[in-house]
């Protein structure tokens, strides 16, 4: 899983934070990546416990490497993790996002989130 979790941009392939200004609903993914799309009053608290970087921390439009772990702390993903005006974004490989998406709905609980996988994102040149 490892460093294939990207978006496809128009900017040089050096910078990762190359699609700052590019909401995840406009952003075009690279083929045999999804996106899980995270949103909701407590998202930001909810993918903070369940991933092993400081998502709270990060700016609007900033991208980062997120690790997701078993609870014997088993990295059982690496994801992409994009902020956005209305929540956030998660990269990964196809394979992987819809059990990512199944495991993270067990731990919601009463937390005010939503999970949405989208499996392809539409193009920015797309009407």
């Amino acid at each position: 899983l490892h460093g294939i979790a990207m978006l496809a941009s128009p900017a040089s392939p050096g910078k990762t934070a190359s699609v700052a200004t590019t909401p995840p609903s406009a952003a075009r993914l690279r083929p045999g990546l999804s996106c899980l799309l995270v949103s909701g009053a407590d998202a930001t608290a909810f993918l903070n416990g369940q991933f092993t970087c400081d998502l709270a921390s990060l700016p609007d439009g900033m991208w980062t490497w997120a690790g997701y772990c078993s609870p014997k702390g088993r990295l059982l993903a690496t994801v992409r993790a994009g902020r956005h005006a209305t929540g956030w974004a998660l990269q990964a490989p196809t394979a992987i996002v819809t059990g990512l998406t199944d495991r993270l709905r067990r731990f919601v609980l009463r937390a005010k989130v939503r999970l949405a996988a989208v499996s392809r994102m539409r193009s920015a040149r797309t009407p």
